[in-house]
C-alpha cells in the first residue's frame, strides 16, 4: 500500500467512519485496461490482437467465422469519446463469433472481488435483431456453464425479457445449461448506435454479482446480488464478447471500448479491517 493510501486510512480512522471500516472499504488498484490505442496488430499490448502484458495473460483471440476484415480496430465513431474501438461482425448463420481475452491471475486474483467495466454499442443498422436467435452476449468465464456474469440482448422476447432489451442472467451456481427463465430484464432498451456503459461487480466467494447498465439517460442497477452460473468460487478470468444472427443476411455487428478490470489494492482490505478493529477496541476502553 502506498504512503498516500496509508495516510488516507489514518485520516479515515480519525473521523466518524467506524461503521464503514467494519464492513471493509477497498482501495482500488491500478486497472487492467483495453482501449485499443495501438490499433490493429500483434506487437504491443493495447492492440487487436495485441500481446500478453499490462495485466493481460493473453492476447485477444477469436472463435467463430467473422466477416472478412473483422474484428478490426476503428476510430470513425468513438464510444463515449474513447478514440479507437474494436468492431466485430459475424458472417455465418447461427454461429457465434466471439472475441476473448484473459487477464492475469497474478495481477488480478481470480478469487478476489473484481469490477469489470466496458462500453458496448450495437452497429447493425440494416439488419436489426428480430428473433431469439439474434443475440449479443457478454460474459466472464471459459464457457457459458463455467461463467460468472452473463449479459444478453435478444431480437425477440425471451423468457420475461422484451425484444432488444438488456438482460442480466441470474445463475443457479451449478454450471447448468442456459435457462431463459433466469433472465432478469433491466428495462433498458438496446437501440442501434446508442452507447451503453456497464459496471459489473463480482464476488467469487459468494458466487454472486451485481450489474449496472446506462446509456446516460436510462440506468438500471440490479437491486440485489444475483447468482453466478458457475459453481466455482474462483473466476476464470476470461472476458468474452460475442454475437450471432439467425439469417444469412443479418451480419450482426457490435463495437466495444473502454474495457477495464479492477481489483482492490493488495492488502487494503486487511489494513482497513485491522485498523477498524483497533479503533473499536479503543472506543470500548
Amino acid at each position: 500500500m502506498s504512503k498516500r493510501t496509508r495516510n488516507s486510512v489514518m485520516m479515515v480512522l480519525g473521523g466518524a467512519t467506524i461503521g464503514s471500516l467494519a464492513i471493509g472499504t477497498a482501495v482500488e488498484g491500478a486497472p487492467i485496461v483495453a482501449n485499443f490505442t495501438g490499433g490493429n496488430g500483434a506487437t504491443s499490448v493495447d492492440q487487436y490482437l495485441g500481446i500478453a502484458g499490462g495485466g493481460w495473460a493473453t492476447a485477444w483471440s477469436r472463435t467463430g467465422t467473422a466477416k472478412s476484415g473483422f474484428p478490426t480496430v476503428g476510430s470513425a465513431t468513438p464510444l463515449n469519446g474513447g478514440g479507437n474501438y474494436l468492431k466485430v461482425q459475424s458472417d455465418i448463420t447461427n454461429e457465434y463469433v466471439t472475441v476473448s481475452r484473459q487477464w492475469d491471475n497474478a495481477v488480478a486474483s481470480y478469487a478476489s472481488p473484481t469490477t469489470v467495466k466496458f462500453d458496448l454499442r450495437w452497429d447493425s443498422i440494416a439488419n436489426p435483431l428480430n428473433s431469439t436467435g439474434d443475440v449479443l452476449d457478454v460474459f466472464e468465464g471459459s464457457t457459458f456453464a463455467a461463467g460468472s456474469f452473463h449479459i444478453y440482448a435478444f431480437g425477440a422476447t425471451n423468457g420475461s425479457v422484451p425484444a432488444s432489451t438488456w438482460a442480466f442472467y441470474n445463475g443457479a451456481k451449478n454450471n447448468a445449461a442456459f435457462d431463459p427463465t433466469k433472465l432478469v430484464s433491466t428495462g433498458v432498451a438496446m437501440n442501434f448506435t446508442t452507447v451503453y456503459s456497464f459496471t459489473i461487480n463480482l464476488d467469487p466467494a459468494a458466487r454472486t454479482w451485481t450489474g449496472t447498465v446506462t446509456n446516460g439517460i436510462n440506468t438500471y442497477t440490479s437491486p440485489t446480488a444475483i447468482g453466478f452460473n458457475s459453481a466455482s468460487t474462483s473466476l476464470g478470468g476470461v472476458l468474452n464478447f460475442e454475437t450471432k444472427g439467425s439469417f444469412s443476411s443479418d451480419d450482426p455487428t457490435f463495437s466495444t471500448d473502454n474495457i477495464s478490470i479492477i481489483v482492490p489494492e493488495p492488502g487494503s482490505l486487511a489494513v482497513l479491517g485491522m485498523a477498524g478493529m483497533a479503533m473499536l477496541r479503543r472506543r470500548r476502553h
